[in-house]
């Protein structure tokens, strides 16, 4: 303030004396109502007596000073009153001469009025101070916002009223002014500051819709509006959803756009604008506006497309129609297909040229006046073979225990829906001819059992497909076929050669195996590698062999291919037997040891199906067994039999399955 009212002093010179007697130079007022007086006195002095300073509230004035120092030329008047009131001083200089000399002035009361209208108005207006030998003069009108800035001249005047707009933002502040009057012979004069509360009386205009929509090369909504009209307009909020979220804040009038770069253009989504000022003080918000999102997919089982959309609000000239373009496989330009007119289903089907791959689409919302446009997302349709399933496998291929049917388990892709499963077959010299459908049932794991083969003579190899959603193309899996096993028997060896197991990238190893007939259990006599495609077995090891021996071949999946499940195939079993032989003894001499018993002696007879029995010549039955290993002591119900001839009887079967019957006589001798 200080400074102010230097710089204001500086340009009139108080060095200038009054002619004679003396004079007011300064009457100022500050902020607690006191009064700060200066004064000079005439260039003659000669014969000083006394100086009076009074002061006038009413029709009377008051002595408030008297100095009788030529050299005192200030006084502060510390009564207060001047901040509420006019306040009217004279000052008198007396001689010796009884003469005086008196000059007046008095106090400037400054009125604030305060309007709260279209703008931010001030309405000043002050007294003339200017009495006694001052005449007119000008007034400077000095503004600060209170704690904001510093004191500035608004204005110099003759007039004792002034009508301040105040251009910068008031949005809730304290705006100070003080007035300084100088006239006369330099004479300053101040008020005390005065101020008054102003808040922002503008209301903010809102900014009107663009539109919204996609940008075709990035696929982000792009949002656009235009400017509020307002001078006074720092920015824009951009909010979102109902209710409206605050998104974003763009600063600058004309910064009009914005890219919605974490909003994805595949999902629709509401967006409202307001602008703000200076004083953030928000206009209303405009009306929600939303991208156009385009979906869409091939139609099931045709070589069409179905789209839709959803409706655009708020054009700002009103919605005309939407234009759909599309575009195939990697062509760069869209095209023209079909025009919507409003009110009509927002939605289209359209047929796509035969061997088109990729099908891409997209909606424009135009307005009637078609200087308004908005894109939607670009949909990328694939028109590619229906959907499959992405699986069918065949784990193992084996013949069962009973080596009469053959065991298949499947791996499928249980994800897809099938009908049903066509399983293929093949054998010997034929193609495959569809010999089931097995039903889906939801389970990646179907086993079935094939009991309509010849698993001793003939190869059988399957094949499992699924046939896609349309019906159409089938998906087929890996072939399968168990090991397919021969034997040859020379000298006492049985040569075991097999096929290679079909359906596994890779078979570890081969294990051969072999069980006799009256046991259940096999037995693993040698392992074959896969280049090798045979094995020897030599029986001639074999003690009382009489009963036929079973081969077969196991095959072990490899660790290594697509589908490893560590399974294990069965080759149908193979039957080694032979006609056997029988020896019958023609005498028996129970004293003689060594042949003291009549035993037959077989190779290859089985010990089921096997009788013996012992008449006399008078044909009655003297011994009788079914234990091929037990023979007759020529003895009967615990005696001895008398010497002489006696007829035998076998009843036999032989390990290739053939019976017999032997009969002959047997001589006991003493």
């Amino acid at each position: 303030m200080k400074r102010i009212i230097l710089a204001i002093v500086s340009v009139f010179s108080v060095a200038t004396l009054f002619p004679q007697g003396v004079g007011f130079t300064c009457a100022k007022v500050d902020e607690r109502g006191c009064v700060f007086l200066g004064w000079h006195y005439a260039m003659e002095q000669d014969g000083f007596f006394s100086c009076t300073v009074e002061r006038q509230l009413d029709e009377n004035y008051d002595t408030v000073a008297i100095f009788q120092n030529l050299g005192t030329t200030s006084f502060v008047d510390t009564s207060g009153v001047a901040g509420s009131v006019v306040v009217k001083y004279r000052i008198t200089a007396t001689y010796d001469n009884n003469i005086s000399y008196s000059d007046s002035i008095q106090t400037v009361l400054l009125n604030v009025v305060n309007n709260s209208g279209n703008l931010v108005l001030a309405f000043l207006s002050w007294n003339n101070p200017f009495v006694g030998s001052l005449e007119g003069g000008s007034y400077t009108v000095l503004r600060k916002i209170k704690n904001k800035t510093d004191w500035h001249p608004v204005v110099t005047t003759s007039a004792l009223f002034y009508q301040d707009t105040v251009k910068q933002s008031v949005c809730h502040d304290t705006v100070m002014y003080t007035v300084f009057a100088i006239a006369g012979h330099d004479t300053l004069v101040s008020s005390k500051s005065k101020g008054s509360l102003f808040v922002d009386p503008l209301p903010t205009t809102p900014c009107k819709l663009d539109v919204v929509t996609v940008d075709e090369p990035t696929q982000m909504i792009h949002l656009s509006w235009e400017p509020s009209p307002d001078n006074d307009i720092w920015g824009y909020f951009i909010c979102q959803g109902n209710p409206c979220m605050a998104l974003d804040t763009i600063y600058g009038k004309y910064n009009t756009s914005y890219v919605a770069e974490n909003h994805e253009c595949t999902s629709v989504h509401d967006y409202r604008i307001y602008a703000f000022d200076s004083c953030f003080t928000a206009s209303a918000l405009t009306d929600y506006y939303h991208n156009i999102v385009l979906k869409g997919e091939a139609v099931d089982c045709k070589n069409e497309v179905s789209i839709s959309w959803n409706e655009y609000i708020n054009m700002p000239d009103g919605l005309g129609y939407y234009r759909i373009y599309v575009r195939y496989d990697n062509s760069s330009a869209f095209r023209h297909l079909h025009l919507v007119e409003v009110g009509q289903p927002l939605q289209h089907n359209f047929v796509v040229p035969t061997n088109v791959a990729d099908v891409y689409v997209k909606v424009v919302a135009v307005g009637k006046n078609s200087e308004y446009v908005s894109e939607s997302n670009i949909l990328h349709v694939n028109m590619f073979v229906p959907d499959t399933a992405k699986f069918v496998y065949i784990r193992y291929a084996s013949v069962n225990e009973k080596n009469k049917n053959i065991d298949l388990l499947f791996y499928v892709d249980s994800a897809f829906v099938a009908d049903s499963y066509q399983l293929y077959r093949k054998t010997y010299g034929r193609g495959y001819t569809l010999y089931d459908n097995i039903p889906y049932t939801g389970e990646s794991l179907l086993s079935y059992t094939d009991s309509n083969v010849d698993v001793e003579n003939v190869r059988y190899t399957y094949c499992l497909a699924v046939k896609d959603a349309c019906g159409g193309s089938e998906k087929r899996s890996n072939e399968a076929s168990p090991v397919f096993v021969k034997l040859k028997t020379k000298d006492n060896v049985n040569y075991v050669s097999r096929t290679d197991y079909v359906g596994w990238d890779s078979v570890e190893y081969y294990y051969v195996c072999r069980r006799r007939e009256t046991e259940s259990e096999w037995e693993t006599i040698g392992r074959m590698w896969p280049w090798e495609g045979s094995f020897a077995d030599d029986i001639s090891e074999i003690p009382s062999l009489r009963e036929r021996l079973f081969y077969k071949v196991v095959a072990y999946q490899a660790s290594v291919g697509d589908y490893i499940f560590q399974d294990s195939s069965h080759s149908q079993h193979v039957v080694y037997s032979r006609k056997g032989d029988l020896w019958v003894p023609n005498t028996i001499i129970p004293s003689m040891p060594g042949n003291d018993v009549f035993k037959p002696s077989s190779t290859f007879m089985r010990a089921d199906g096997y009788l013996l029995q012992i008449y006399d010549r008078s044909g009655l039955l003297v011994y009788s067994t079914k234990d091929i290993d037990e023979g007759w002591d020529a003895t009967s119900k615990g005696e001895p039999v008398p010497m002489g001839t006696y007829v035998y009887i076998i009843f036999c079967t032989f390990s290739d399955g053939t019976n017999d019957v032997f009969k002959g006589t047997v001589t006991v001798l003493k």
